[in-house]
């Protein structure tokens, strides 16, 4: 397409104008294309040799070892056992193309993170979490990378079935009742603690250990004796959901400037400015065996955590 008003030369569709069903199979299947070729990315495969639990037995024969290196050594030549893991990256060397499917990677993820929210899905929240955590890891964002494996092992193996349940599905809430309304149960409490604040200040800094005991036992009661008086008055109270403007020209306009740049096709030799040595795969960067250890040793340190020594 030259511009927004213009016809498209690609993806174009040849079915019959009144045809519903057909046109909505061309919607599907043009977005999955520009899906699995723009942002889809490979995520390199952990090493299948060495110990794959904690005890350091042969899988094969059942020969238990006390260092890694030698178990490896053993499966290799007794039981010619070969791990492959060697998969070539995609590669290009337009760095304008790399950043803006680095960019598209990244987008996708978030906005299926706040629909998986919004819909309170915790099952897709844990398989976020599995990608999120090697983007943490790559960033050098070890905390963050720390905590959600953490959330990952507790619901694949750490935590009864009762309770990895309850961890999966138990983490929104949904004061409307509608399907897309659910918000995190984090942001609840933080909601709380506004109250709490708000309640606190009429004690003119005269807080102790039972004021504070006081006010978090009836925080609860006083914001339903609150909400109950406003509806009984007619007090509008603000929905707290924040306002979209239209932003269909600021769309618009960026639209014409990707389509000058042709982001989505590559050419040899682009690059910005400040991003001169810009990957196609972020992910291509992950030292596989070091994250493989590193897993490892966090299993070893959860699992001698006492709480959940069950």
């Amino acid at each position: 397409m030259e511009s927004v008003e213009g016809e498209p030369t690609r993806n174009t569709f040849c079915g019959l104008p009144l045809d519903a069903q057909a046109k909505k199979e061309y919607v599907w299947a043009t977005i999955r294309n520009f899906v699995e070729t723009h942002v889809i990315c490979q995520i390199p495969p952990l090493s299948e040799a060495g110990a794959i639990s904690n005890e350091l037995k042969c899988r094969f024969c059942g020969k238990k070892y006390v260092r890694p290196k030698a178990l490896e050594k053993h499966e290799q030549t007794i039981h010619q056992f070969e791990s492959v893991t060697d998969i070539t990256p995609a590669r290009t060397t337009d760095g304008v193309y790399n950043y803006t499917h680095n960019v598209m990677v990244l987008c996708m993820l978030r906005r299926n993170h706040e629909d998986a929210i919004r819909q309170a899905d915790g099952e897709r929240l844990i398989r976020l979490y599995k990608f999120f955590y090697l983007f943490y890891k790559v960033s050098n964002c070890p905390k963050y990378a720390y905590g959600t494996f953490e959330t990952i092992a507790q619901v694949s193996c750490l935590l009864t079935p009762r309770l990895a349940h309850q961890l999966t599905w138990n983490r929104f809430v949904n004061y409307r009742g509608q399907r897309d309304t659910n918000h995190p149960m984090d942001l609840d409490v933080e909601h709380q603690n506004k109250s709490f604040k708000n309640d606190v200040t009429g004690y003119r800094g005269e807080i102790t250990e039972r004021t504070v005991n006081r006010i978090s036992r009836s925080l609860n009661f006083t914001d339903a004796i609150v909400k109950n008086f406003d509806q009984q008055l007619d007090v509008h109270r603000p929905s707290g959901k924040h306002t979209r403007t239209d932003v269909s020209e600021d769309v618009l306009k960026l639209v014409e400037i990707y389509a000058r740049e042709n982001l989505f096709d590559t050419q040899r030799g682009r690059t910005h400015a400040h991003f001169e040595n810009m990957p196609y795969n972020q992910l291509d960067n992950l030292d596989m065996d070091d994250l493989k250890k590193w897993i490892g040793r966090l299993l070893r340190v959860f699992s001698g955590k006492h709480y959940y020594q069950m």
